[in-house]
């Protein structure tokens, strides 16, 4: 059965659009409930304060989270010339989400695989991104439609991180995003290690969440660098809820936070 002339088309001008960026980061997990979202935004945050033109690319079509971080919920992407126009944040970053064209915030996508598929690969190749510097790719959960699609499309450079909690369970199921990456055509930088701790306010005592360090184990296993671990701060998580994660970072975050972003900012530039 032949593809049809205008979903070929489609591809053609979404690796077009992807080649124009001089560097794309994918995170993902392969586990939902690690954060991944809350990191993208962290590491695109990070980028644009080093002065780097940096865009977001939302491709969990089921659960957009990166509209409710920014605080963009409420907007809607415009169309002008067949072109999609990205929305952007307060300090300038582009955003393209499905989230911002649903009719709702509680709209649900009761879509199978096809149609997901076409629908990522539209939005690539008719959004029109002025900031082309760096594209950070929020992946879904798991290595399906939305992953597979991303990184067949992706450009030889590409860059991928890989982010855990410090459980065996969510290792179990991660080790598959490693291998996934390794599948295909784009260089795992390492693995991200989030909620790995809460640090005391007054003497600022590390304090383990859980006994098992999955982000070190996997490094081990897979000789992969261990990037970060990332503290799990309560005060980050109202700013994040409240859509002002931009505000809170780094003008307002933790220094053990800012440290853990900046190293896996440095490993990806």
């Amino acid at each position: 059965m032949s593809i049809p002339t205008k979903v070929t088309e489609f591809y053609k001008r979404a690796k077009e659009n992807l080649e124009k960026f001089e560097s794309i980061i994918f995170v993902l997990s392969g586990k939902g409930g690690v954060g991944k979202s809350l990191i993208s935004a962290l590491i695109a945050i990070a980028l644009s304060e080093k002065g780097y033109k940096t865009s977001i690319f939302d491709s969990d079509l089921h659960g957009p989270s990166i509209p409710e971080l920014f605080g963009v919920i409420g907007a809607s992407l415009m169309v002008q010339d067949d072109k999609i126009v990205p929305i952007t944040t307060r300090r300038g970053l582009e955003i393209v989400s499905i989230g911002l064209a649903l009719p709702s915030r509680d709209t649900p996508l009761v879509w199978r695989g096809p149609l997901k598929t076409r629908a990522i690969v539209e939005l690539l190749s008719k959004s029109y991104w002025h900031n082309r510097d760096i594209l950070v790719v929020d992946l879904p959960p798991g290595t399906g439609d939305e992953p597979l699609t991303m990184m067949q499309l992706a450009p030889k450079n590409s860059k991928a991180i890989v982010v855990t909690i410090p459980s065996k369970l969510s290792e179990d199921i991660v080790v598959k995003a490693v291998h996934f990456v390794n599948s295909m055509n784009v260089k795992l930088v390492g693995i991200v290690e989030n909620m790995s701790y809460v640090e005391c306010p007054r003497c600022h005592y590390k304090i383990p969440l859980f006994p098992y360090t999955a982000g070190e184990s996997i490094a081990r296993k897979y000789n992969v660098r261990l990037l970060a671990k990332v503290p799990l701060i309560p005060e980050l998580n109202y700013y994040a809820d409240s859509g002002r994660i931009e505000e809170y970072f780094p003008q307002k975050a933790a220094k053990s936070l800012i440290e853990s972003i900046e190293h896996i900012v440095n490993a990806l530039i």
